[in-house]
């Protein structure tokens, strides 16, 4: 037979279980941590709103154009036309850009227009 020599201030093989010791306290209340979820669900929705609003679009490079009298929207975006692409495509473009709901505009007016 073997004798196993144990060190009189171990605690292996007492049979006590072991229990994990608290840690420090959270430094947020329960309303705390109502607070700080919904702060995160509101940056969540701004970030999704966002990244939504944006997504799809291209940035186009842009330069100031001041609408003469006699000027539309469609006379500019024929201007503006390459060959082969649709006038009604560049108009809805430059409604796009500038946050136009319609096609009225009037001398004065200061249209971003793409660069050529």
């Amino acid at each position: 037979m073997t004798s196993v020599a144990m060190d009189p201030g171990s605690r292996i093989g007492l049979g006590r279980p072991s229990v994990a010791q608290p840690g420090p306290a959270s430094p947020l209340t329960r309303r705390g941590w109502v607070v700080a979820a919904l702060i995160a669900l509101a940056l969540a929705v701004f970030v999704f709103k966002a990244g939504a609003a944006t997504a799809g679009e291209v940035y186009v490079p842009t330069r100031p154009l001041v609408v003469t009298s006699g000027d539309t929207l469609w006379s500019i975006a024929e201007e503006l036309s390459i060959p082969g692409r649709d006038v009604q495509d560049v108009v809805i473009e430059l409604q796009r850009i500038n946050g136009l709901t319609g096609s009225r505009i009037q001398a004065g007016d200061v249209l971003e227009v793409p660069r050529k």
